[in-house]
């Protein structure tokens, strides 16, 4: 059963002391629009949940949640890009992460409707394990005002084209890890660069020349087929590291493993 406005209200909760919350295995969730009576709020974690919808009257804006932190949603089904996403997001958002979730594509506006060039980067910008594939990741993805843009693990983007289509944009971090990627673009436009490009368990085999130039620091290559396929002679002089993982020796848990963790194990 979703919650609803009434249920809420009958908790009797505290609107200006409410700081934290999570929506867990639900099979319909309809997200009501008195979340928008929190203002103090600074974490929204959906876990194991089927997204029927979330409207603009429930949405996580600046306006109405100025100290919300982190959104995750994590293993939930959807149809389409939440509109409650799709606002002007909070100034003081340092995480938004989808997670293991069915979401089908991008939309090309979604940095101007998160507010565009003039508001503060958001932290890290997540779509990961999912099912986004080349023809669903427009080029304004790689322009979202973000320090960190992840779409790492999404099973069905072995190729990034429209990478050659963005200009005139810095994008500090871009994380492809585990994804079937087999190639790179061969050229990018000069006016896109890169700060930190992670390609570690990819497919890639060769690096572009435009790597050399318009990635600004080495890449993290651990475990991709450049590094299992490559000379020694070829590794030295890749920008690139092959010998060892960002991560160092220690894989982090998931997302999932730590939710379940709290909540137990989602049911299949």
């Amino acid at each position: 059963m979703s919650p609803t406005n009434e249920a809420f209200e009958a908790l009797n909760l505290d609107t200006e002391l409410l700081g934290s919350l999570s929506i867990v295995n639900c099979p319909a969730l309809m997200v009501p629009s008195v979340i928008q009576s929190f203002p103090q709020l600074q974490s929204v974690q959906i876990f194991n949940t089927a997204l029927y919808s979330w409207g603009s009257d429930a949405a996580l804006t600046q306006e109405f949640h100025p100290r919300l932190k982190s959104i995750v949603l994590i293993s939930v089904k959807m149809a389409a890009f939440p509109e409650g996403l799709m606002g002007v997001l909070p100034y003081s958002l340092m995480n938004l992460q989808f997670f293991a979730t069915m979401l089908p594509s991008l939309p090309s506006d979604l940095g101007a409707k998160w507010g565009g060039a003039d508001r503060p980067l958001i932290g890290r910008v997540g779509f990961e394990y999912g099912i986004l594939s080349p023809a669903t990741v427009p080029p304004e993805t790689f322009q979202l005002p973000v320090k960190s843009l992840s779409l790492a693990g999404n099973f069905f983007l072995f190729q990034i084209p429209t990478l050659a289509a963005v200009t005139n944009t810095f994008l500090p971090q871009l994380t492809l890890d585990g994804a079937p990627l087999m190639a790179l673009p061969p050229i990018i436009d000069p006016t896109f660069k890169i700060g930190d490009l992670s390609l570690e368990g990819t497919k890639v085999s060769t690096l572009p020349d435009w790597t050399e130039s318009q990635v600004l620091s080495p890449m993290h290559l651990y475990g991709s087929a450049f590094c299992l396929t490559s000379t020694d002679v070829q590794k030295t002089e890749a920008n690139g590291i092959c010998d060892t993982s960002r991560w160092g020796t220690t894989l982090p848990k998931s997302p999932i493993e730590r939710m379940e963790e709290v909540y137990g194990k989602a049911s299949a």
